[in-house]
């Protein structure tokens, strides 16, 4: 079968707006705006000069690729993944997180709109970079052999709900996902086990799980901070880990599951003992009911995020 080589209407941007756009839509005048970021000690000079680089950076890729298509975020549910090959999250990490909900199985790569004042711990690309790549493997036939991937993982779950409705598949998590009280000031209580070993009951703020993607950032500051660094763990770490947060001392002392890892083939269980609610990747878009005796299912997704990287550099040869 003959290969087919990438066009450059086959590249999609998901473009994120700028904070600036963002408050500008929401409270309608700039007035109004500059008065809050006052009220706010927010430098009104250093968010629209970010607000200008992003928007030129976006202008300098639409230059130079043209033919290639950019979309705002909340157009990303319309998009079939069939319709493009390469997908770029332009923004930072939390709209790479986002974005990688909608690439399918095509690659995705996440290109730092505002590399000046923002470093991207989930971000392989600036605009320069990413356009230089792209233009290398344009009309390329065998443009995917050419790109370096890693697949990064995820997490899977599932919702048994207690009143017999049908199991509730969960979001797949390319970051965190939060198990607590849908009343966020009460304790969240629940039951958990790996596998198939004897339940332990928790009392705590909630349980997180954290792939590697997400173990930079909240995760990893739920752990005192000697531990901080240790806890930080490779992408595509075939393994998610768990936390409980703000755990009593008893928890803290004798539980075998306040802090765990889930490696392949095992599953974690949780139990609901409160009104309680599962989050996939901070989103409210995926916010799922977990009522008394709804039990919840996680494992190692099956499918991985395919993540673009830059081409891995040679070695200068030997003398």
């Amino acid at each position: 079968m003959k290969k087919a080589a990438l066009q450059p209407e086959q590249i999609l941007f998901a473009v994120k707006r700028t904070k600036w756009e963002r408050d500008l839509q929401r409270f309608a005048s700039s007035r109004t705006v500059k008065r809050l970021y006052q009220r706010q000690l927010l430098s009104y000079d250093r968010t629209y000069d970010s607000h200008k680089r992003q928007l030129a950076n976006i202008d300098y890729l639409r230059q130079h690729l043209p033919a290639a298509r950019f979309v705002y975020r909340e157009e990303l549910p319309y998009i079939q993944s069939e319709e493009f090959a390469l997908m770029a999250s332009l923004g930072g990490d939390n709209h790479f997180v986002y974005s990688s909900h909608f690439n399918g199985d095509q690659p995705i790569a996440g290109v730092n709109s505002d590399p000046e004042t923002s470093i991207g711990a989930l971000l392989q690309f600036e605009p320069q970079s990413f356009l230089d790549l792209c233009q290398s493997l344009i009309n390329r036939p065998d443009w995917r052999e050419q790109i370096h991937l890693k697949i990064w993982s995820r997490i899977e779950g599932q919702i048994h709900y207690p009143d017999r409705r049908q199991t509730e598949k969960l979001r797949a998590c390319t970051s965190e996902i939060t198990v607590r009280s849908r009343f966020h000031d009460y304790i969240s209580r629940y039951l958990i086990r790996k596998n198939d070993e004897s339940f332990e009951e928790h009392k705590c703020t909630g349980l997180l799980l954290s792939t590697g993607a997400g173990s930079t950032g909240w995760f990893k500051n739920c752990h005192p901070i000697e531990l901080q660094t240790e806890m930080v763990f490779a992408n595509d770490a075939p393994l998610f880990r768990v936390v409980a947060r703000e755990p009593g001392y008893r928890l803290r002392e004798s539980a075998r599951f306040a802090s765990t890892a889930v490696q392949a083939a095992e599953t974690l269980q949780v139990v609901s003992r409160m009104d309680g609610e599962i989050t996939i990747d901070a989103d409210p878009e995926y916010v799922y009911p977990f009522p008394p005796g709804a039990i919840a299912t996680f494992q190692l997704g099956e499918q991985g995020l395919p993540v673009l990287y830059p081409p891995p550099v040679s070695p200068p040869p030997a003398d």
